[in-house]
C-alpha cells in the first residue's frame, strides 16, 4: 500500500515498445509495482518484430489488480518513437503524465515521490535524478538545483543537462494547452524539441534530489545510435521548429544553432559529415563565450581540419570513459 496523499489524481504512464523483449518484462514489473496506485498504463507496441508484446502480456497477467488500468495499443506498421509517444499521449486521461522507455525501469517509490513534490511545490514539471545502467557498472546522474527556469532552459539548449523527456512528471494541461507534441518522422532530437518548449512554458519546475529512473545502456537496439545524415536532417527540422517557436528571441535562436553545430562537430565520426556540419549556420560568428574545447573544435572546423577533430573527439571520449569508471570504483 502506498502512502495516502492529500490528493490522489490519476497519473498516466506512457511507454513506447519496440523490440525490447529482453527489457520490457522488468520495465512493466517496475511500473505495476509502484506504490502510487492511481495510475493508467499506456503501452504502444510499435510493430515489434520480436516477442516484446508476448512478454508484456505475460507481465500484465501477473498483476491482475493492475490489468483494468492497462491499455495496449499495437501499430500495424512501425511509426517511430515520436509517433508512438504522441499516440500514447492522445489516450492519456491523467492530470499528469510520465514517459518511460520500454527498456528502462523505475524505482518502486518513483511516481509517488514525484507526485508528492508536484503537490508541495505546485510544479508543472518535476525532474528526478536517474542512473545509467551499463553492463558491468552503474553511474548516477544528479541534477543541479537550478535557481530559476531560464538557467535550466539554457542548460538544455547548451546540452549541459540531459535533454530527455523520460523520468519527468509533467502536468498534462501544460502539453495540451500549448500543443507541445513530438515531431512526426523525427527520430533524433525528438526529446529536445519537446522538453525545451515544455520548460519554457512551465510556470514552475522542481527537482527531486533522489534517483528514481534507470536508463539502461545495454540495449543494442536503442535509438540513441551513431549520428548519420538522417540525424543531421532531423536536427535541422527540430531547430526550425524551435526557432519558429521562439520567434524574435535572437539570443535563444543563436544559442540553439551554435550548440547544435557543436554537438554534431563533437559526435560525428566521418570527414564527409564533418564537412557538412562545418557549413551549417554560417551566420553564427560569435563563439567567444564557449568553453575552450568547443573553441578549438570550431576553429578546426573553420580550417577544415577534420582529421584533427576526429582525433580530438575520440581521445576525449576515451578519457571520459576512464574517468567515469574511476569515479564509479571510488
Amino acid at each position: 500500500m502506498g502512502v495516502i496523499l492529500s490528493k490522489n489524481e490519476l497519473i498516466s504512464v506512457l511507454v513506447p515498445v519496440y523490440n525490447v523483449e529482453r527489457f520490457i518484462g522488468k520495465c512493466a514489473e517496475s511500473l505495476f509495482s509502484q506504490t502510487y496506485r492511481n495510475l493508467q498504463f499506456i503501452f504502444v507496441n510499435d510493430a515489434s518484430t520480436d516477442q516484446s508484446l508476448q512478454v508484456l502480456r505475460s507481465r500484465i497477467d501477473k498483476y491482475p489488480d493492475r490489468s483494468e488500468s492497462v491499455m495496449v495499443i499495437t501499430n500495424e506498421c512501425n511509426r517511430g518513437l515520436s509517433e508512438a509517444r504522441n499516440i500514447a499521449l492522445s489516450h492519456a486521461l491523467g492530470e499528469y503524465i510520465i514517459h518511460v522507455d520500454g527498456d528502462d525501469f523505475l524505482e518502486p517509490y518513483a511516481i509517488q515521490k514525484l507526485y508528492e513534490l508536484a503537490l508541495n511545490t505546485n510544479a508543472d514539471v518535476v525532474i528526478g535524478d536517474f542512473v545509467f545502467d551499463f553492463k558491468t557498472y552503474s553511474k548516477p546522474y544528479i541534477h543541479i538545483n537550478y535557481s530559476n527556469k531560464r538557467d535550466y532552459l539554457l542548460g538544455l539548449i547548451r546540452r549541459k543537462v540531459p535533454c530527455c523527456i523520460w523520468g519527468k512528471l509533467i502536468r498534462k494541461s501544460l502539453i495540451v494547452e500549448n500543443n507541445i507534441t513530438s515531431i512526426k518522422g523525427v527520430s533524433f532530437g525528438e526529446d529536445f524539441v519537446v522538453i525545451v518548449r515544455l520548460i519554457d512554458q512551465a510556470r514552475k519546475i522542481s527537482f527531486l534530489n533522489e534517483v528514481i529512473y534507470h536508463y539502461v545502456k545495454t540495449n543494442q537496439n536503442s535509438i540513441t545510435a551513431t549520428i548519420d545524415e538522417t540525424s543531421i536532417r532531423d536536427l535541422l527540422v527540430v531547430n526550425k521548429v524551435l526557432c519558429s517557436y521562439f520567434g524574435k528571441n535572437q539570443f535563444i535562436n543563436n544559442q540553439i544553432k551554435l550548440y547544435t553545430k557543436l554537438l554534431l562537430l563533437k559526435q560525428v565520426s566521418s570527414k564527409k559529415l564533418l564537412k557538412t556540419t562545418a557549413k551549417l549556420y554560417p551566420e553564427i560568428k560569435d563563439s567567444s563565450l564557449i568553453p575552450i574545447r568547443d573553441k578549438i573544435i570550431m576553429k578546426l572546423a573553420e580550417t577544415s581540419s577534420f582529421s584533427l577533430i576526429i582525433l580530438l573527439n575520440s581521445t576525449y571520449k576515451i578519457l571520459v570513459k576512464i574517468l567515469w569508471r574511476l569515479d564509479f570504483r571510488n
